[in-house]
């Protein structure tokens, strides 16, 4: 004969029972990282606990207070960075069936990906603060009508009580973690500053190298060591400008979060002048150019003479646009990274 419904549903209510202690809380995590994707097998040190808990597969795992224990506190493995809570103490809460989320963070990535995770999880809690903010405005006018009409209402009031006792209790937990979270992230900011102003710093100084080897231009297609050295110089100031390309849009997003549009519409600019006025216009012809120079004359299909002498000319050129371009570039650099450094 097969056990009916209700059985089976008492029968699992019955060993979930079985599986807590006396005056133990036994509550569910749910360990996400970045984009909220679960962590499965992370295994998590428990404060006054002799083993250790592990998340399964889908990020979940059980954490059991012991009896009388308001709060304990996790620690990830090494590799990984407590995110949230940013203390690393879980509350018990309230609500016994809530599942509580922590959020980690793997070392190693770059520093950008784990600000961009920390602002993340800022923002989400900022929005369940507000959430919970209009639902305790709304329970709280109910609750005000009740009392104003109090007939037959008493049980409805006391449900109410309760909603927003615990409501209130979330609510002062999210407040502690969002200004804990918004204390780290003013602890990063200067790490992104720091990765801003060296790569703008870094692209104008490696400019400026390569406009003072334009007057020689013409010699490289006569002297080796010219043509290596300028080889080099152009190595390096690729390198510059690729990594200014690689990290512009990033960066101006981050800045527009952190210290709003204006500062980012002033950072947008400089990088637009860097590598549209600056390199689109003025360092893209001139590579095209000698780029074809140096291939024609190993080819034999122009003389060296006259791949000299207009190689000369475009470095000329090329060095008189620098010459009035690079001070206000570097007025521009400048200014943007005062206004991040205010």
């Amino acid at each position: 004969m097969r056990p009916s419904f209700v059985q089976i549903v008492c029968a699992i209510v019955w060993l979930m029972a079985l599986s807590e202690l006396p005056g133990q809380t036994r509550v569910r995590l749910a360990v996400l990282s970045e984009g909220n994707r679960p962590v499965g097998q992370l295994r998590l040190v428990v404060s006054g606990a002799s083993l250790p808990v592990e998340t399964q597969s889908n990020g979940e795992c059980w954490l059991d207070f012991p009896p009388g224990s308001k709060a304990l506190s996790l620690y990830p493995p090494d590799e990984y960075e407590m995110v949230s809570p940013p203390d690393g103490q879980v509350l018990v809460p309230e609500d016994k069936t809530q599942t509580v989320r922590i959020w980690v963070s793997k070392r190693g990535r770059s520093e950008d990906r784990n600000l961009r995770l920390y602002i993340d999880v800022t923002a989400q809690k900022e929005r369940e603060k507000e959430r919970l903010a209009i639902e305790t405005a709304s329970l709280k006018k109910q609750l005000a009508d009740i009392e104003i009409n109090r007939r037959g209402e008493t049980l409805r009031s006391d449900s109410l009580r309760a909603v927003l006792e615990r409501q209130q209790s979330r609510s002062d937990v999210l407040a502690r973690e969002v200004t804990l979270l918004k204390e780290k992230i003013d602890l990063k900011k200067p790490l992104l500053f720091a990765g801003v102003s060296s790569e703008l710093l870094f692209y104008v100084d490696k400019l400026k190298d390569l406009r003072d080897v334009l007057p020689r231009t013409g010699d490289a297609f006569i002297d080796n060591r010219i043509a290596d050295n300028f080889e080099k110089v152009i190595a390096n100031y690729n390198a510059a400008r690729d990594s200014l390309y690689k990290h512009h849009a990033g960066n101006v997003e981050l800045v527009r979060v952190l210290w709003g549009e204006q500062i980012a519409g002033t950072l947008a600019a400089t990088y637009e002048k860097c590598l549209v006025s600056t390199h689109k216009e003025i360092i893209l012809p001139l590579n095209d150019t000698l780029l074809e120079l140096f291939r024609a004359n190993r080819a034999g299909e122009i003389r060296p003479a006259a791949a000299r002498k207009k190689a000369k000319k475009t470095g000329n050129e090329a060095f008189a646009s620098l010459n009035t371009a690079l001070p206000y570039l570097e007025a521009d650099v400048n200014t943007a990274l005062r206004h991040l450094h205010e």
